[in-house]
């Protein structure tokens, strides 16, 4: 869902942190699910999830063009609930209107 909506958003940019694995685990998954890894990023000593506290996984964290975080989500969420912190948190989002079909 995720990679969607970096292609329906171009406005937007999307990093994808694994925390933890090996980088061969993250490519066999990637492979199998069909991705690519042009926006995955490694972190195998988990330094972005202490950072922010993290207490499971998946955990979404949502920045401005500052690098301010703006929002925390814990767990999984449908394509409705990210498009809803889409639309609250960047409202001025140019295209946001047209990717969610407003």
């Amino acid at each position: 869902m995720l990679t969607e909506v970096q292609r329906d958003l171009p406005g937007i940019d999307l990093a994808l942190v694994d925390q933890g694995e090996s980088a061969a685990t993250v490519a066999d998954f990637l492979a199998a699910q069909g991705l690519r890894s042009d926006n995955v990023l490694l972190d195998p000593q988990m330094a972005v999830a202490r950072s922010v506290n993290a207490r499971g996984f998946p955990t979404t964290l949502f920045y401005d063009s500052r690098g301010t975080l703006l929002a925390v989500h814990l767990g999984p969420f449908s394509r409705a609930t990210f498009q809803h912190a889409i639309e609250t948190l960047y409202p001025a989002l140019p295209g946001l209107a047209q990717a969610s079909g407003q």
